[in-house]
Parts: structure tokens; sequence; C-alpha cells
């Protein structure tokens, strides 16, 4: 073994030393270094997994969606039909209002230019016996006529 006397013990236990401490040095830092690639690698696997559960969770959230969706059509459905029928029955009073109303009587308006009847031609032989004498062709009767 070597003395503490002698110069190249120590160079030599110096020399061990350092290549000891370089020793735990590397194996600590390559420790480190394995841990930090593993850890990202679990991290990358994590944000992954994660990923695929939320797409799960939209899935899973979609037909209640859907749901909610066709509910909602079927209210406005319903009450769009509940409009129109009262729409059709509004339609339907106010038709029956129509025919039960009567005609207003209208005012009769009198032509000041109203034509006269033309009159139907009857053979004097027809004719009632007082009206008998009081045509004739020259305008006047045998009691006002002048000679």
């Amino acid at each position: 073994m070597c003395h503490l006397d002698d110069e190249k013990c120590v160079d030599r236990m110096s020399a061990e030393f350092v290549v000891l401490v370089a020793l735990f040095l590397a194996v600590a830092i390559t420790a480190k270094y394995v841990t930090s690639f593993q850890i990202r690698t679990l991290v990358d696997a994590l944000k992954r997994r994660d990923r695929e559960i939320d797409l799960m969770y939209a899935q899973l959230d979609g037909p209640d969606q859907e749901r909610e969706v066709t509910e909602r059509v079927v209210v406005q459905v319903c009450e769009q039909r509940r409009w129109s029928v009262t729409r059709c029955d509004l339609m339907a009073e106010e038709l029956l209002r129509a025919q039960r109303r009567r005609p207003r009587a209208r005012p009769v308006i009198v032509d000041p230019f109203e034509r006269e009847k033309t009159p139907v031609w009857q053979p004097e032989s027809e004719l009632p016996v007082h009206t008998r004498g009081s045509r004739s062709l020259s305008g006047s009767s045998g009691s006002h006529g002048l000679i």
C-alpha cells in the first residue's frame, strides 16, 4: 500500500478519486436523463389518452345534444300546429260570419235619365173600351178637335 509520504501514491489516489467521482456523477446524470425521457414519454401518453377521453366524452354527449335538438324541434312543430289550428278556426269562424251576414239593403238610386219603357203594340181590339178612341193618328181626340 501507499504511504502518505509517497507522492506517487497521492497522485494515484487523487486520480482514482476523480474517476470514482466522475463515475458516480455519470450514473446520476444518466439516471436523470433516462428518468426525464421516461417522464416525457409518459406525459405524451397521458396527453394522448386525455384527448381520447375527451373524444369519448364528446361522443357520449352527442346523443344527448341530438335528443335535446329533437325535443326542441318537436316543441316547435307542436306550437306551429297549434297556431295553424287557431288560424284555421279563426278563418272558419270568419267564413261562417260572412255566410250568416245578411246583405244590407242598398239605397235605391233614382236615375234622372231613366229610360222609358218601350210600349208593346197591341191591336185596338184587345185594348179596354175606355182607351179605344183616345189614340188617333192626328194626335187629337174627337171632343177636343178643331175643324
